[in-house]
Protein backbone atom coordinates (compact mmCIF):
# COMPACT_ATOMS: atom_id res chain seq x y z
CA UNK A 1 0.00 0.00 0.00
CA UNK A 2 1.45 3.35 -1.04
CA UNK A 3 1.09 6.30 1.34
CA UNK A 4 2.25 9.84 0.78
CA UNK A 5 2.81 12.85 2.97
CA UNK A 6 0.04 14.72 1.18
CA UNK A 7 -2.38 11.86 1.90
CA UNK A 8 -1.41 11.92 5.56
CA UNK A 9 -1.92 15.68 5.74
CA UNK A 10 -5.28 15.37 3.96
CA UNK A 11 -6.48 12.80 6.51
CA UNK A 12 -5.24 14.91 9.41
CA UNK A 13 -7.00 17.95 7.98
CA UNK A 14 -10.26 16.02 7.53
CA UNK A 15 -10.07 14.97 11.17
CA UNK A 16 -9.35 18.52 12.32
CA UNK A 17 -5.85 17.56 13.44
CA UNK A 18 -2.44 19.08 12.82
CA UNK A 19 1.10 17.75 12.91
CA UNK A 20 3.61 19.66 14.97
CA UNK A 21 7.35 19.45 14.36
CA UNK A 22 9.49 19.67 17.48
CA UNK A 23 13.18 19.65 18.15
CA UNK A 24 14.59 16.20 18.92
CA UNK A 25 15.95 15.54 22.38
CA UNK A 26 14.70 16.00 25.90
CA UNK A 27 12.57 19.10 26.50
CA UNK A 28 13.56 21.86 28.86
CA UNK A 29 11.63 22.28 32.10
CA UNK A 30 9.86 25.34 30.71
CA UNK A 31 8.80 23.40 27.58
CA UNK A 32 7.35 20.62 29.75
CA UNK A 33 5.46 23.16 31.87
CA UNK A 34 4.13 24.92 28.76
CA UNK A 35 2.96 21.62 27.28
CA UNK A 36 1.08 20.63 30.43
CA UNK A 37 -0.52 24.08 30.57
CA UNK A 38 -1.68 23.59 26.94
CA UNK A 39 -3.28 20.25 27.90
CA UNK A 40 -5.02 21.83 30.90
CA UNK A 41 -6.44 24.56 28.65
CA UNK A 42 -7.72 21.94 26.17
CA UNK A 43 -9.51 20.01 28.93
CA UNK A 44 -11.40 23.09 30.15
Amino acid sequence: MDSTVSSLLAVLGALGLVMRMERAGPPTASEVAARFMDEDDDAA
